[in-house]
């Protein structure tokens, strides 16, 4: 019963959204001009896709509820985990790596693992490395989608501590 409560909650806030409207008079006003070239001769052609866009977003967000508390997962993390290029620079963190990455001012893989030659790591599928400036281990898997490569440490306490330069405290 909870989920429907969401879902209709979910449905109420897309009644709500100025956009779905104007979206919904734009295709209105083609489809009208498109059948009768009268672009204001159908209420129904100005209907419809308000109510396809609100019931279509609504089960979206419906769907998909539990991703946004998954997709925070790994800001959480207190080891490094982000998103690089081929070239070694990192497009995405969050959480305590963001703060690590912008605190120590590192933009590039080799600046965290200078020991390390990134192109053994655009080898495709997931290879486990060590890094001995941390003592950990860390992983890379390379998106073949999108060529841009997931890295992550093993040990989530690891970094937290006199392991590297600068170190993240949880206060």
């Amino acid at each position: 019963m909870a989920n429907f409560f969401f879902w209709l909650r979910s449905l109420g806030n897309e009644f709500c959204q100025p956009l779905n409207y104007v979206l919904a008079f734009l295709v209105g006003v083609l489809i009208n001009t498109l059948q009768t070239e009268n672009p204001f001769s159908s209420l129904a052609a100005f209907l419809v896709p308000v109510f396809v866009q609100a019931f279509s977003k609504s089960f979206l967000r419906y769907s998909q509820r539990h991703q946004q508390t998954l997709l925070r997962l790994p800001g959480e993390r207190l080891a490094p985990a982000f998103v690089m290029d081929k070239s070694g620079y990192i497009l995405a963190s969050a959480g305590w790596t963001k703060q690590f990455l912008q605190k120590d001012k590192i933009q590039f893989f080799q600046e965290l693992f200078p020991s390390e030659n990134q192109q053994d790591l655009l080898i495709p599928g997931m290879s486990v490395r060590d890094c001995p400036r941390a003592g950990c281990k860390y992983l890379v898997r390379i998106q073949e989608s999108s060529k841009d490569l997931l890295v992550w440490c093993e040990d989530g306490e690891v970094f937290v501590g006199n392991n590297l330069p600068t170190t993240l405290n949880r206060s």
